[in-house]
């Protein structure tokens, strides 16, 4: 029976980490790169290169809000299984055995 709960683990675990491999906009480089080029680019206009830098000031200001905001609401968010399973059992009054 601990092995089944182990192997639950495993997966949830691995669940997790395909789940946050997924989102590009977190780690793909590439889109904010191009956008770096676009404003050193010599043919594009002053106001199209402000409007640029600013869309991505805003973007990157919102991205930190919205993670700080997501982090605080789901606290076991960026927790192991293990201790987002023992710290909710504590919560309704229960102990996880090890």
């Amino acid at each position: 029976e601990l092995q089944d709960i182990k192997e639950i683990d495993n997966k949830l675990a691995d669940l997790s980490k395909k789940a946050f491999q997924n989102h590009e906009e977190l780690q793909n480089k590439e889109s904010f790169n191009g956008i770096v080029d676009n404003v050193a680019n010599d043919k594009l206009p002053e106001a199209y290169k402000l409007n640029n830098l600013n869309n991505v000031h805003q973007y990157l200001q919102n991205q930190r809000e919205y993670f700080d905001l997501l982090t605080r609401y789901n606290p076991g968010l960026l927790m192991s299984q293990s201790e987002n399973v023992s710290k909710t059992a504590n919560r309704v009054g229960l102990e996880v055995p090890n």
